[in-house]
Order: structure tokens, then C-alpha cells, then sequence
């Protein structure tokens, strides 16, 4: 009997320090999990903070491709008027070289050559102001 309660008390005993060492295993394994998820919580802002400078990125390059679209629409329109322009301008020179060739080919009156001289006058004025 006496055997019995020996063993009892062996096995109490060996039960109890037992406990009292996977208590400080697992203090140990709660500090190491709190430490990660707080690492794991800096990761999380780290990347969150990234992730907003991509997007504030992204913003600026899609305003500065629409400010290049708006540049090169701008310029595509200016290139358009030129051409009008020169177009004009070399209608305008035909017209102005036929109209100063025309009194020599053909004898007017002193009023047509009149009228004409005015307006050859008036077109030499008006291939003027297009040059400035």
C-alpha cells in the first residue's frame, strides 16, 4: 500500500513540474507569436504606405498623358491652320501675279485698270498682314 502511494505521489509530482515548465514553454511561444504579428503589422503599414504612392504616381502620370494629349491635339491643330495659311497665301500670289499680268495681256479701260490696281493694291495689303 505504502508502494501505492508512492507512486501516487511520484506520478502528482512529475505531473506537476511538468505543468510548470510548458507554462514558461508557453509564455515563450506567446511572445514570439505577439512579436510576429507586430512585425507583421509594420509589414502591413509598410506596404499600405507604398501602395499609396504608387496610386498618387499613377495620378500624376495620367495627368501629365492627358496634358500631352491636350499639347499634341493643340499642336496638330496648329499645324492644320498653317497649312490652310500657306495654301491661302499661294492662292493669293497666283491670283495677285495673274491680276498684275492682266493689264499688259489685254487693254483695258482706265477704269478697269483702276479697279484693278486697287485691288491688286488691297491683295498686296491683305498677303502682308498674313505675314506678321
Amino acid at each position: 500500500m505504502r508502494r501505492t502511494w508512492f507512486f501516487v505521489f511520484c506520478l502528482l509530482f512529475l505531473c506537476a513540474s511538468g505543468l510548470g515548465q510548458s507554462t514558461a514553454t508557453e509564455s515563450q511561444g506567446m511572445q514570439a507569436l505577439v512579436a510576429e504579428v507586430r512585425q507583421l503589422r509594420k509589414d502591413l503599414q509598410t506596404s499600405n504606405g507604398c501602395a499609396l504612392k504608387a496610386q498618387i504616381l499613377l495620378s500624376r502620370l495620367q495627368f501629365q498623358e492627358a496634358a500631352v494629349a491636350r499639347a499634341s491635339q493643340r499642336l496638330n491643330d496648329a499645324r492644320g491652320r498653317l497649312a490652310d495659311t500657306q495654301r491661302r497665301r499661294g492662292e493669293v500670289a497666283v491670283n495677285l501675279k495673274r491680276l498684275e499680268e492682266y493689264p499688259d495681256n489685254a487693254g483695258p479701260s482706265q477704269a478697269d485698270q483702276k479697279e484693278l490696281q486697287v485691288e491688286i493694291a488691297a491683295k498686296k495689303v491683305g498677303t502682308r498682314s498674313d505675314d506678321g
